[in-house]
């Protein structure tokens, strides 16, 4: 069941476009003028921003880069000189602007960089990902979500653009989010043989309500039944589908991967069944828990009641599409989810669930030492 964001719900200021005739990607903040740009066919990447006029543009693969100062060059994005939309329709080449910063700006490398630039480099970082806010840690940040990113599109993601097409809008999380987001996506396309089945078959996505849906459940909603058309999906996905860790493992990714709100404690959830598996240790159980409980950003109103809402949606859209048979691991594991009679290799997963729905976020180091005793003393 395709189910976005509520219209009455507060959206965050994140926002994202893909140019799909220049190939660029970028995410912007538009209420504080900050932005970012991808242009992953020259391996640069540019953060500007348009309050000051101020731009960096990096070389990522070499480490290499250049700050050019507002006032200094026409060609950067300053909010006094053109809006966003005006701007960012045909922006300055990247190539070109990183040539523009040679000659009229200033030369930057990673075990060079001054206090000064770092603060600059943080505050344009600091209102797309307060993840990514770190001073100290900016140009190495840059640098790697940059390559990260430019890997992904030139591999797993190659030719993204011809499925989605342009987009530009709101989503629901912010930078970091962006780019679990990503690989959650190439992940779940690899199972259907990457961008170029999708291709053949002529599939178009919607790339603006997969990044607006309520969660990662959601997304795995949206491609079963935009999928479900081209492909036979039980041959496909049933074995993915139908394992309990590896389903975990997909809805976690498709929600961003991030440790807060309602993903943030699905990925909990993650860390708990692996442990319960054999495949995690307690102490990433542990970890992933603390910063889960001590995130603000994690207090969701009604998460009991979202949870098993939800997972009745996945049941509506899997029975929808006469994929009971095909997903029937999947299916019996949420109808005990919602019956309250989760029980994973004789440990009674419901009562666990529960107690991480209960928490007090944020809460104390006691809380999390609480559930993590439970644990163990539960999973022997």
């Amino acid at each position: 069941m395709l189910v976005p964001i509520p219209d009455n719900l507060k959206l965050p200021d994140n926002m994202f476009q893909i140019n799909a005739r220049l190939k660029y990607y970028i995410p912007y903040n538009k209420a504080q003028s900050k932005a970012g740009l991808l242009d992953y066919h020259h391996n640069i990447s540019v953060f500007y921003d348009g309050l000051t006029g101020d731009a960096f543009a990096f070389y990522y693969e070499q480490g290499h880069g250049v700050f050019i100062p507002g006032g200094t060059s026409d060609q950067t994005w300053d909010i006094k000189r053109q809006k966003y939309e005006e701007y960012f329709e045909n922006p300055v080449a990247p190539p070109r602007l990183f040539k523009t910063g040679e000659k009229h700006g200033y030369q930057l490398y990673p075990d060079e960089i001054s206090e000064t630039i770092a603060l600059k480099l943080s505050q344009i970082l600091t209102p797309l990902s307060p993840d990514y806010s770190s001073q100290c840690q900016a140009l190495a940040t840059i640098l790697f979500i940059s390559k990260t990113t430019s890997d992904r599109l030139k591999t797993s993601l190659s030719g993204l653009e011809t499925v989605v097409g342009d987009i530009n809008g709101r989503n629901r999380g912010d930078f970091r989010w962006l780019i679990g987001m990503a690989e959650g996506i190439a992940d779940y396309f690899s199972m259907f043989g990457g961008i170029d089945a999708l291709n053949q078959k002529h599939v178009h996505l919607d790339l603006a309500k997969v990044l607006n849906q309520q969660s990662g459940i959601h997304v795995l909603c949206y491609f079963v039944e935009t999928l479900a058309p081209h492909f036979d999906l039980g041959t496909k996905l049933g074995k993915h589908l139908n394992s309990q860790p590896d389903f975990f493992v997909l809805i976690c990714k498709l929600g961003g991967g991030i440790s807060y709100g309602f993903d943030g404690f699905v990925c909990v959830i993650l860390e708990i069944v692996k442990y319960n598996y054999g495949e995690n240790s307690i102490e990433n159980v542990a970890a992933n828990l603390k910063t889960y409980v001590g995130d603000a950003r994690a207090v969701t109103s009604n998460l009991g009641q979202k949870w098993h809402t939800f997972i009745q949606e996945l049941q509506e859209t899997i029975k929808g599409l006469e994929l009971d048979r095909a997903f029937g691991g999947l299916m019996e594991l949420l109808q005990d989810i919602v019956g309250g009679n989760w029980v994973q290799k004789g440990i009674n997963m419901s009562e666990i669930v529960e107690e991480v729905i209960n928490v007090e976020i944020p809460g104390s180091e006691c809380s999390v030492i609480k559930i993590v005793n439970d644990l163990k003393k539960k999973i022997c």
